[in-house]
């Protein structure tokens, strides 16, 4: 009988463990995941990586909504200042997911100071309890390893958010059930998730808005903060000082009329002795030194107002501290993703077939080229000297003898693959494969103007035709750490290289 007993206990022990282990790889599945490829807040990347960083390496924390997602820009501060800093941010981050992050980010870093930028002090979510919507606070929750912080963040929510179960985010299958339906590779790839190391930075959308900046004003303007929001900035306020870290408060810029905004958050500051910045305030947005025609720094802003931005949070910054040129090898090793992504959102502004092919030619950009009807005739010799630059082998100055000749080439981790019909009036040039690491099946072809069926450029990635197929040379650009293609253009390099690019 004692016999049987023990057994009977290890047989349930083996059993609960089991159950744990099959309920922990199901929920682990569910939760939805949030990567820079396919999401313009890409939280599970940013928080994940940020458990990643080395302990006590980072200088700077940044905390606050969208606005700070797209504005603070850690690999800038790095290279222009030498601060080392990371932004955790997310999507309509409430002031009470800014404490529980500070608070369970402390576990692992000793930063000198906190920028935390206020907008989720105001009501912008009059329906939610904890103003933010369920969705964007998971968004925020999930990722968290399980701490005291995250114990205590699930307490609050859940107990100030009727409609939410705290059972549901331990067990996150009772909340995200559905998603079986519509589950993908980076949902069973968790350790292989794809995105680059931007340190919490996502860069701002494209378009441009004009702002006006404000004069300070101390007239008495009523304007509510909510106070649910200055309870839990209470509390980082206290958290920052008990932990002698020096918190910063910046608002970036934002249309409108600031003032009545400006006036609540300066008095709040002012009420806990911290440091407020309004970059919209005129001799702030001065220094900004904006082109409105350009840059944009309106709210979320595009990638050049989000530089511009950084650039003055880097100086208010260094106004209060000296940070030592010491090389870090974490930032050191990410100089070049972030200026390839910065190359990828200005691509538009390219339009000389020289600088073009000089921006493209790096080791994280995958490029496919093809010849439509005849794209030899007008290069120049420097533009010849581009192509060599990739690794071409043609003899581009043979004008003659390759005139409205077929060809293809791929540009994959720095080496030129190319192929250049020998003769006219055959058959066209047709590339088919698969990049694995990438998975990325391609098929490309290439016509020149008396080539069997007429001259025709065609450069297909999974599925999708991207080649703009117009005379020339067509060229597509597939940005390996976005894994997305950033640009399709073709110059016509039989006349005056004119440009003609596809939207994406």
């Amino acid at each position: 009988m004692k016999k049987k007993s023990i057994l009977s206990v290890i047989a349930c022990g083996v059993f609960i463990a089991t159950l744990g282990f099959v309920l922990n790889g199901i929920n682990s599945v569910l939760i939805p995941k949030y990567y820079l490829m396919n999401n313009l807040w890409p939280s599970t990347g940013t928080f994940r990586q940020f458990y990643e960083m080395e302990p006590n390496s980072i200088d700077v924390l940044f905390l606050g909504s969208s606005v700070c997602v797209n504005n603070f820009i850690p690999q800038q501060l790095y290279n222009d200042y030498g601060i080392k800093s990371y932004n955790l941010g997310s999507e309509q981050q409430s002031v009470l997911l800014s404490y529980y992050w500070l608070k369970e980010s402390l576990s692992y870093q000793k930063p000198k100071y906190v920028v935390f930028e206020p907008l989720f002090l105001i009501e912008c979510n009059p329906n939610s309890p904890i103003n933010t919507k369920e969705g964007l606070t998971r968004k925020a929750i999930d990722p968290m390893r399980w701490s005291q912080a995250k114990l205590e963040a699930i307490c609050d929510i859940t107990g100030r958010d009727s409609s939410q179960s705290a059972l549901s985010y331990f067990l996150t299958n009772i909340r995200y059930h559905d998603r079986w339906k519509n589950l993908g590779e980076t949902d069973f790839s968790s350790n292989e998730y794809f995105m680059p190391k931007l340190y919490g930075w996502a860069p701002g959308r494209d378009g441009i808005e004009t702002v006006e900046p404000f004069e300070e004003s101390d007239e008495n303007t009523s304007y509510q903060l909510r106070p649910d929001m200055v309870e839990y900035f209470e509390r980082i306020v206290t958290l920052c000082r008990d932990r002698g870290i020096q918190l910063i408060m910046i608002k970036v810029p934002r249309a409108g009329n600031m003032v009545p905004m400006d006036y609540a958050f300066r008095k709040l500051a002012e009420k806990y002795d911290v440091p407020y910045y309004n970059l919209l305030e005129r001799t702030l947005f001065d220094q900004l030194n904006v082109d409105q025609s350009i840059d944009n720094v309106d709210h979320h802003g595009n990638i050049y107002g989000n530089m511009k931005v950084t650039d003055l949070v880097g100086r208010i910054i260094s106004s209060y501290d000296t940070f030592p040129p010491i090389k870090d090898g974490q930032f050191e090793a990410t100089r070049e993703v972030y200026d390839q992504i910065r190359t990828s959102f200005t691509f538009s502004s390219v339009e000389d077939i020289d600088a073009y092919l000089s921006s493209i030619r790096k080791p994280g950009y995958v490029v496919f080229m093809s010849a439509k009807d005849e794209a030899v005739n007008g290069l120049k010799p420097s533009t010849i000297e581009c192509l060599r630059a990739f690794g071409s082998t043609v003899n581009w100055e043979d004008k003659a003898g390759l005139f409205r000749h077929a060809y293809l080439a791929i540009y994959n981790h720095g080496k030129m693959e190319e192929a250049m019909t020998l003769e006219t009036g055959g058959a066209p040039l047709v590339w088919n494969g698969t990049l694995e690491q990438l998975k990325l099946n391609y098929s490309i072809k290439s016509a020149g103007c008396e080539d069997e069926g007429g001259p025709v450029s065609s450069i297909v990635l999974n599925g999708t035709e991207y080649a703009v197929n117009q005379r020339g040379l067509n060229i597509v650009v597939y940005d390996m750490y976005l894994r997305k293609v950033v640009d399709s253009v073709c110059f016509d390099t039989y006349g005056e290289s004119t440009i003609t690019r596809k939207a994406l």
